[in-house]
């Protein structure tokens, strides 16, 4: 057997958690991951962060944040709508805090097989200033990450 068909029978039946943030790809990583637990008979649990009032950089009130996580709720759930669409058992959940230890998080509590994540193709200071979810997942991950451009 070989080690991709190992690493595949290891995912079957354990969810896979991808990181939404309405960027398009996001949206590939979303159906990606679909794709993907649809032949192996997986869960996708769609995660997305909250971003506080320390994390905006903008001055902002108590209602527009709670706008804010009205307005992301809605797009959450019209994602995990069209995964469910695709016949694929999904979930989703939206909480405060940083999105790396969000999707980590997710990941362990749920026994995740993987996480997929979308990346923005940033690099060089871009991504040193602006940080970078992706890595920071590849980096704390202990399970496998795939990342979809």
């Amino acid at each position: 057997m070989t080690e991709a068909r190992s690493e595949a029978r290891a995912l079957q039946g354990r969810p896979l958690v991808v990181g939404y943030d309405g960027s398009p790809a996001s949206v590939r990583a979303a159906r990606y991951a679909a794709e993907i637990a649809g032949a192996l008979g997986s869960e996708v649990i769609i995660v997305h962060a909250l971003q506080s009032s320390a994390e905006v950089a903008e001055p902002v009130t108590e209602e527009e944040l709670e706008s804010r996580a009205r307005v992301d709720a809605l797009v959450l759930g019209d994602i995990a709508a069209q995964v469910s669409r695709l016949g694929v058992a999904t979930r989703s959940v939206l909480r405060d805090g940083d999105p790396v230890r969000l999707l980590l998080d997710v990941a362990r509590d749920s026994r995740a097989g993987a996480i997929v994540v979308g990346t923005r193709g940033r690099t060089g200071a871009a991504k040193l200033i602006l940080g970078s979810v992706s890595s920071g997942v590849i980096g704390g991950a202990e399970v496998p990450v795939m990342v979809v451009h």
